[in-house]
């Protein structure tokens, strides 16, 4: 049985809600067709498969934009 102290604690035990590809894609200005492609090759964020849908934590998108822009500044 669920106690309702611990589903007032759930979000936050659980982290932030997980993100659509259609989200990652506005949040990140990156059209879903690249992410794709960049997933296929293994360059693109980590992601769930939940189902049959992908889902992204917040925190593996920032650590990716990080690594992108890590790296773009050490090929200067």
């Amino acid at each position: 049985m669920v106690t309702p102290s611990a589903v007032a604690t759930a979000p936050e035990t659980l982290g932030p809600p997980l993100l659509s590809l259609e989200e990652v894609s506005e949040w990140t200005g990156t059209a879903k067709s690249t992410l794709y492609s960049m997933m296929s090759q293994r360059r693109g964020p980590r992601s769930l498969k939940i189902g049959r849908t992908l889902r992204f934590r917040p925190t593996d998108i920032q650590d990716w934009i990080n690594e992108l822009a890590s790296a773009r500044e050490a090929g200067r």
